[in-house]
């Protein structure tokens, strides 16, 4: 796994803080990798595999509020 660049953001799900790291690539001209951690796991993810997730989490979270009636 590439080499830390920095720290992007804390997220909390239930009990568990994470940390949303950006990573340099493995490899010249490579992807960079994002990292979702905490003490007891990681995932590593690329870029682009990082923002197909958040953009899926936003629209499920407007769909949510739209079909509870919420805006």
């Amino acid at each position: 796994m590439g080499e830390r660049i920095r720290d992007l953001a804390k997220a909390s799900m239930g009990d568990n803080e994470f940390v949303i790291e950006l990573n340099k690539a493995t490899y010249k001209g490579g992807p960079r990798y994002i990292h979702l951690q905490n003490k007891d796991m990681r995932l590593c993810m690329t870029e682009s595999e990082y923002i197909q997730i958040a953009v899926s989490l936003l629209k499920s979270r407007k769909n949510f509020l739209h079909n509870k009636g919420e805006k």
